[in-house]
């Protein structure tokens, strides 16, 4: 059943947030805006409970350079 969410989210996804300029980040449900100092994360976290999925919209300001990019990559601010 998760194969056929993934396929439904994807179609939409490509038809709604890739014209604006997101990307997927590898197979995941999770899609990128980089804006240079910072990033818009959505992420489409599966429910555990229920069927369907969580929408997490965040953003992350990429000015503090001291750490690599996967520690730094975290919702700053946002919320399901």
């Amino acid at each position: 059943m998760a194969g056929q969410h993934n396929k439904i989210i994807n179609a939409a996804v490509k038809k709604i947030l890739a014209p604006e300029g997101l990307f997927r980040v590898g197979s995941s449900r999770r899609w990128i805006d980089d804006n240079g100092y910072f990033v818009i994360q959505v992420e489409f976290q599966p429910s555990a409970y229920n069927r369907g999925s969580y929408l997490n919209v965040g953003i992350s300001f990429l000015w503090e350079a001291s750490e690599g990019l996967n520690e730094t990559l975290a919702f700053n601010i946002g919320y399901p």
